[in-house]
C-alpha cells in the first residue's frame, strides 16, 4: 500500500492513470484485496492533491473496491461505525472490536488498514497531528497505518504543517532497507516528487 503513495502524488489530478499504474506495481507482490487497496489509496491521494474534498475522494476510491469483495465489506462496516459519532476518539473501541482481527495475518492487513485510514482521515477535521496520533492507536497496523493516514492528510494540507523538530528527525535516510540511500536527503526526494506532481497539475 505504501508504494501507492508516490504514484498517487505524481498522478495528481489523474486518478484513472494512478489506478492503472498502481495495479501494475501492486500486482508484483499482491492480488485482489491488496491491489484494490493500493488503487484506492492512489486514487484518493491523486484527487486530494488537487484540492478535492475528502468525501469525494473516498467516494471515487470506493469505485475500485468490487462490491462482492472482502475489502469493500470491511470499508463499509467501518463507515457504518463512524456514522455513530462525529468524534474519532469516541468510536476507537468500536473500530478495534468490529474491524481489527485480533489474530495477525498479512492477508487481512490491506482491508483493515484502508477501512480504518479512511475513517480516521474523515473524522480528523483536517488536523494532521490528531490523525496520525490516532493511527498509532492500532498496534496491529502500526507499520502501515500512520504512513497511509499521514499521506492522505498531507495531501489535504495547503500550508506547511510539520515542525522543524520532526523534519530534522526524518531528513537523512539511514539506508537500512536500501543501503545505497544511506545519507540521502529524504525531504529533497519528497520535494522532487511533489514538484513533478505540481508540474502535471499546471499543465
Amino acid at each position: 500500500m505504501a508504494r501507492a503513495v508516490p504514484i498517487g502524488i505524481i498522478c495528481a489530478g489523474e486518478p484513472e492513470k494512478a489506478a492503472r499504474m498502481v495495479e501494475i506495481d501492486a500486482s508484483v507482490t499482491n492480488s485482489e484485496d491488496g491491489v484494490w487497496a493500493a488503487q484506492a489509496i492512489a486514487v484518493a491521494l491523486s484527487m486530494l492533491c488537487t484540492g478535492t474534498n475528502i468525501d469525494e475522494a473516498i467516494s471515487s476510491a470506493d469505485q475500485y473496491l468490487p462490491k462482492s469483495s472482502w475489502i469493500r465489506r470491511v470499508v463499509e462496516e467501518a463507515r457504518k461505525i463512524s456514522e455513530k459519532s462525529d468524534t474519532l476518539f469516541s468510536i476507537l473501541p468500536d473500530l478495534q472490536k468490529g474491524i481489527v482481527n485480533r489474530e495477525y495475518s498479512y492477508g487481512n492487513v490491506a482491508p483493515e488498514t484502508l477501512a480504518l485510514a479512511f475513517v480516521i482521515v474523515r473524522l480528523s477535521s483536517n488536523n494532521f497531528g490528531n490523525a496520525v496520533t490516532a493511527a498509532c492507536g492500532f498496534a496491529k497496523s502500526g507499520m502501515t497505518m500512520p504512513s497511509i493516514v499521514g499521506a492522505l492528510m498531507g495531501g489535504m494540507q495547503s500550508t506547511p504543517f510539520a515542525s522543524e523538530s520532526w523534519l530534522s528527525v526524518i531528513k537523512t535516510l539511514k539506508g537500512i532497507s536500501i543501503p545505497s540511500f544511506a545519507g540521502k536527503d529524504y525531504l529533497s526526494l519528497v520535494e522532487q516528487i511533489s514538484n513533478l506532481a505540481g508540474e502535471k497539475v499546471v499543465q
